[in-house]
């Protein structure tokens, strides 16, 4: 199976969203913690991203050529499909993360707590 392919079926498997009260909670205790997930291309609000805005992304990502990547951020000189794929890896495996998270699952806020409690 192609990449592309899976990785679209990854996104299209992500849960649905929880109530907007926990994702409020969520949000708030992840800026607490200072949290910032490191992405290709800047998501502004990330911490109350919807599935939605996930899959319009990919979609985005998906279209922009040569010099819209470049203005998001792509070195010149980097190959536009490796620069893209790393963006939807890199913005697949944070969501999935914070999805966890909102399900309060506890190796979702240990990962978390050693990246950004424990010395």
């Amino acid at each position: 199976m192609d990449e592309l392919k899976r990785l679209k079926e990854q996104y299209a498997s992500l849960p649905n969203d929880p109530s907007s009260e926990v994702v409020e909670n969520t949000a708030i205790r992840l800026r607490g913690m200072k949290f910032s997930p490191t992405l290709l291309v800047n998501l502004p609000d990330f911490l109350h991203i919807t599935k939605e805005k996930i899959l319009k992304e990919l979609d985005r990502a998906l279209t922009l050529d040569g010099e819209e990547l470049i203005e998001e951020g792509m070195n010149p000189t980097s190959d536009p499909e490796t620069f893209r794929m790393n963006h939807l890896k890199l913005l697949y495996y944070f969501y999935e993360l914070l999805t966890r998270l909102r399900q309060d699952d506890p190796s979702a806020w240990d990962e978390i707590n050693e990246l950004y409690e424990d010395d």
